[in-house]
Protein backbone atom coordinates (compact mmCIF):
# COMPACT_ATOMS: atom_id res chain seq x y z
CA UNK A 1 0.00 0.00 0.00
CA UNK A 2 2.71 2.51 0.91
CA UNK A 3 4.46 2.19 -2.49
CA UNK A 4 1.18 3.20 -4.12
CA UNK A 5 0.95 6.10 -1.66
CA UNK A 6 4.48 7.24 -2.49
CA UNK A 7 3.68 7.25 -6.23
CA UNK A 8 0.46 9.15 -5.55
CA UNK A 9 2.38 11.66 -3.40
CA UNK A 10 4.91 12.25 -6.20
CA UNK A 11 2.08 12.76 -8.71
CA UNK A 12 0.31 15.26 -6.46
CA UNK A 13 3.47 17.31 -5.92
CA UNK A 14 4.48 17.37 -9.56
CA UNK A 15 1.04 18.71 -10.48
CA UNK A 16 0.66 21.03 -7.47
CA UNK A 17 -0.31 24.64 -8.10
CA UNK A 18 -2.29 27.37 -6.37
CA UNK A 19 -5.59 26.13 -7.82
CA UNK A 20 -5.36 22.48 -6.66
CA UNK A 21 -3.94 22.66 -3.13
CA UNK A 22 -6.91 20.68 -1.80
CA UNK A 23 -5.36 17.64 -3.54
CA UNK A 24 -2.94 17.52 -0.60
CA UNK A 25 -5.82 16.00 1.41
CA UNK A 26 -5.56 12.92 -0.82
CA UNK A 27 -2.10 12.01 0.49
CA UNK A 28 -1.70 13.52 3.97
CA UNK A 29 -3.26 12.42 7.25
CA UNK A 30 -5.53 14.86 9.09
CA UNK A 31 -2.90 15.32 11.81
CA UNK A 32 0.18 15.37 9.56
CA UNK A 33 3.35 16.84 11.03
CA UNK A 34 5.23 19.08 8.59
CA UNK A 35 8.63 20.71 9.10
CA UNK A 36 10.97 22.77 6.98
CA UNK A 37 13.77 25.21 7.77
CA UNK A 38 11.35 27.91 8.90
CA UNK A 39 8.12 26.21 9.96
CA UNK A 40 6.65 23.43 12.08
CA UNK A 41 2.99 22.67 11.44
CA UNK A 42 0.54 20.07 12.67
CA UNK A 43 -2.61 19.25 10.76
CA UNK A 44 -3.74 19.24 7.16
CA UNK A 45 -5.59 22.58 7.39
CA UNK A 46 -2.52 24.54 8.60
CA UNK A 47 -0.44 22.78 5.92
CA UNK A 48 -2.82 23.80 3.14
CA UNK A 49 -2.94 27.36 4.52
CA UNK A 50 0.88 27.41 4.51
CA UNK A 51 0.99 26.34 0.86
CA UNK A 52 -1.72 28.87 -0.04
CA UNK A 53 0.40 31.62 1.49
CA UNK A 54 3.54 30.41 -0.32
CA UNK A 55 1.85 30.08 -3.71
CA UNK A 56 0.14 33.48 -3.38
CA UNK A 57 3.55 35.16 -3.18
CA UNK A 58 5.05 33.30 -6.14
CA UNK A 59 4.60 33.97 -9.84
CA UNK A 60 5.35 30.34 -10.66
CA UNK A 61 6.26 27.19 -8.70
CA UNK A 62 6.83 23.64 -9.88
CA UNK A 63 8.29 20.57 -8.16
CA UNK A 64 10.21 18.07 -10.25
CA UNK A 65 10.86 14.81 -8.44
CA UNK A 66 14.19 13.32 -9.48
CA UNK A 67 14.26 10.27 -7.17
CA UNK A 68 11.92 8.53 -4.74
CA UNK A 69 13.07 5.74 -2.44
CA UNK A 70 11.21 3.79 0.19
CA UNK A 71 12.21 1.44 2.96
CA UNK A 72 9.42 0.09 5.11
CA UNK A 73 7.38 3.07 6.37
CA UNK A 74 10.00 5.71 5.49
CA UNK A 75 10.51 7.39 2.14
CA UNK A 76 13.00 9.90 0.78
CA UNK A 77 12.30 12.14 -2.19
CA UNK A 78 14.93 14.18 -4.02
CA UNK A 79 13.47 17.12 -5.91
CA UNK A 80 14.05 20.41 -7.67
CA UNK A 81 11.76 23.32 -6.97
CA UNK A 82 11.57 25.78 -9.86
CA UNK A 83 9.97 29.07 -8.93
CA UNK A 84 9.89 32.76 -9.70
CA UNK A 85 9.04 35.75 -7.56
CA UNK A 86 8.87 39.29 -8.90
CA UNK A 87 11.15 40.60 -6.14
CA UNK A 88 13.85 37.92 -6.42
CA UNK A 89 16.41 37.90 -9.25
CA UNK A 90 14.29 40.24 -11.34
CA UNK A 91 11.52 37.67 -11.60
CA UNK A 92 13.78 35.11 -13.28
CA UNK A 93 13.28 31.43 -12.48
CA UNK A 94 15.25 30.08 -9.52
CA UNK A 95 16.00 26.36 -9.18
CA UNK A 96 16.50 24.95 -5.69
CA UNK A 97 17.48 21.37 -4.90
CA UNK A 98 15.98 19.69 -1.87
CA UNK A 99 14.95 16.44 -0.28
CA UNK A 100 12.02 15.29 1.83
CA UNK A 101 11.70 12.57 4.43
CA UNK A 102 8.23 11.05 4.72
CA UNK A 103 6.64 8.57 7.12
CA UNK A 104 3.96 6.51 5.45
CA UNK A 105 1.06 4.38 6.58
CA UNK A 106 -2.30 4.71 4.82
CA UNK A 107 -1.38 8.38 4.37
CA UNK A 108 1.67 10.59 4.89
CA UNK A 109 1.84 11.27 8.63
CA UNK A 110 5.18 13.13 8.70
CA UNK A 111 6.94 15.31 6.14
CA UNK A 112 10.30 17.03 6.70
CA UNK A 113 11.91 19.12 3.96
CA UNK A 114 15.65 19.64 3.78
CA UNK A 115 16.60 22.62 1.65
CA UNK A 116 19.27 25.32 1.62
CA UNK A 117 17.41 28.52 2.53
CA UNK A 118 20.25 30.49 0.98
CA UNK A 119 19.35 28.98 -2.39
CA UNK A 120 15.68 29.69 -1.81
CA UNK A 121 15.84 33.24 -0.56
CA UNK A 122 18.92 34.78 1.02
CA UNK A 123 21.23 34.58 -2.03
CA UNK A 124 18.66 36.46 -4.11
CA UNK A 125 18.28 39.50 -1.87
CA UNK A 126 20.19 42.55 -3.14
CA UNK A 127 22.78 43.25 -0.40
CA UNK A 128 22.63 40.06 1.65
CA UNK A 129 22.80 37.89 -1.49
CA UNK A 130 26.05 39.45 -2.64
CA UNK A 131 27.58 38.92 0.81
CA UNK A 132 26.50 35.27 0.96
CA UNK A 133 27.82 34.54 -2.53
CA UNK A 134 31.15 36.16 -1.60
CA UNK A 135 31.38 34.07 1.60
CA UNK A 136 30.60 30.86 -0.32
CA UNK A 137 33.32 31.60 -2.89
CA UNK A 138 35.84 32.28 -0.12
CA UNK A 139 34.90 29.10 1.73
CA UNK A 140 35.73 26.85 -1.22
CA UNK A 141 38.93 28.57 -2.31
Amino acid sequence: MSEILLNKFVDVYQQLNKSNLESLRNVYSQDVEFEDSLHQLKGIDPLIAYFQDQYTNLDHCQFIVKEAHQQHQNAWIVWDMRFSHSKLRGGQEIVVQGASHLRLSDTVSYHRDYVDMGQVLYEHLPILGAAIRWIKKRAVS
